[in-house]
């Protein structure tokens, strides 16, 4: 398979089963007997991957038991909207899920809108929730020295989804081999990004309506100041 080929995987099948369709759609069809010649497959796995292809809507099934291929202009863009409806409903579902996550969260301590966060696991899960959470926009001042991993694709996925991603960096943040290289990534995959000789502080801003701000910078400290308010976003 080459980087051209579509991703079976998305639709639930893999490359096994791609192999076996495509080889089905050269000869119009087949048997159990034809998939465990031309495929290498025992019987009981020819008969699996036959009902699979079956089940996806790519197959058709005559009462005899061969297996007949039905117009891929068809039954993928079937297939592919089936599970963009099931997408769709694992996404509809983030909502009720988040309210379940808040209101456990609210059970177990009253979170006052600022307070200090400590530790590296607490401070990185509010910085990663921050993120996700943004729905306009994202602003940073970002700096040594760096707790986390570099997060280029959670930033692309902020961009992905709408999100203006704005970020000022310490040139020292690039010190490191492939740094300045990383950057150009950043900015093509849709930052908008500015580098000054230094910073004083590391902060990260989303929709102006939450915002964290490191207080320590001598690589020792994981604290940070976390704070929110209404949503005050007006386009």
């Amino acid at each position: 398979m080459t980087e051209a080929d579509p991703p079976w995987e998305a639709v639930g099948l893999d490359a096994q089963a791609e192999a076996v369709y495509r080889r089905l759609l050269t000869h119009g069809g087949g048997t159990v007997d034809d998939v465990v010649a031309s495929c290498g497959l025992r019987p009981e796995q020819a008969l699996s991957m036959l009902e699979r292809l079956h089940h996806s809507g790519l197959l058709s099934r005559r009462s005899s038991g061969e297996f007949l291929t039905v117009d891929p202009r068809h039954a993928v863009r079937a297939l592919v909207e089936s599970h963009e409806r099931q997408l769709a409903a694992v996404r509809d579902a983030a909502e009720p899920l988040g309210a379940i996550f808040d209101e456990v969260r609210r059970s177990h301590t009253a979170e006052p809108a600022t307070r200090t966060i400590s530790g590296p696991e607490a401070v990185g899960d509010c910085y990663y929730r921050l993120k996700q959470r943004a729905r306009h926009e994202i602003c940073a001042l970002d700096r040594p020295p760096f707790l986390l991993a570099p997060n280029g694709p959670l930033d692309e996925a902020a961009v992905r989804r709408g999100v203006r991603v704005r970020v000022v960096y310490a040139a020292a943040s690039f010190d490191a081999e492939g740094g300045w290289e990383e950057l150009g990534s950043l900015v093509s995959r849709g930052e908008e990004a500015k580098v000054v000789p230094a910073l004083p502080i590391k902060l990260a801003m989303a929709d102006r309506f939450a915002a964290m701000v490191s207080l320590s910078l001598d690589g020792e400290g994981t604290e940070c100041l976390y704070t929110e308010a209404p949503p005050c976003w007006t386009p």
